[in-house]
């Protein structure tokens, strides 16, 4: 959403969004899950691209007025996001899928709560 705000684009299909990453599994692959809720951009519009690459780095780009965006997570967002540890399957263990249900709620409404700066980097990039 901040690069979107960032570009002034007024829809999601006045986008293009490339994102660069270590995204080949989860954690870091559901990122890309983030980045399309909040802009928008999807592989089925066909605009939204994934490169491999050693950082995540978002591009966004306002097709209509040529604007582009760079948004990059702070390390304190990275560690966040990793720092919850998935548990071994338990079969049929409702109270621990309950715990880990919990558990991931609440570092979602921990980062929502974080001021901007504090997660994201975003910068003017030439396209």
């Amino acid at each position: 959403m901040a690069a979107r705000r960032a570009v002034q684009a007024e829809g999601y299909f006045d986008l293009d969004v490339t994102v660069e990453g270590p995204l080949v599994k989860p954690p870091h692959s559901c990122f890309l899950d983030g980045v399309q809720v909040s802009t928008g951009a999807t592989m089925g519009k066909r605009n939204l691209e994934w490169v491999e690459a050693d950082r995540i780095v978002v591009r966004v780009a306002n097709t209509r007025t040529g604007k582009v965006a760079e948004v990059r997570p702070t390390a304190a967002l990275i560690e966040i996001v990793t720092s919850l540890k998935p548990r071994p399957e338990t079969v049929g263990d409702e109270d621990a899928q309950d715990r880990d249900d919990d558990a991931l709620e609440a570092l979602a409404r921990r980062i929502a709560r974080m001021p901007q700066q504090e997660i994201l980097s975003v910068t003017s990039a030439a396209e």
